[in-house]
């Protein structure tokens, strides 16, 4: 357990992702498409890194402006 947990990177959401985060949240409220929160936080973190998230929850990421989603 211990050597996975350090081969791990530890991303930090910071000033940049949480602004991201507010204006896909708004995005999103304009349309009436709720979003759950952690959700927003992790496609801000992705399109911060200019990074591609893999999940089997397509429904909800493929709203969410300039994030790549690949499909597990």
């Amino acid at each position: 357990m211990r050597g996975l947990l350090k081969s791990l990177e530890l991303i930090n959401y910071d000033e940049k992702a949480a602004k991201i985060s507010g204006a896909t949240l708004a995005e999103l409220k304009s349309k009436g498409q709720i979003i759950n929160v952690r959700d927003l936080f992790i496609s801000a973190i992705a399109i911060k890194l200019e990074d591609k998230i893999a999940t089997r929850d397509v429904k909800h990421f493929k709203r969410i402006k300039n994030l790549e989603v690949e499909t597990w």
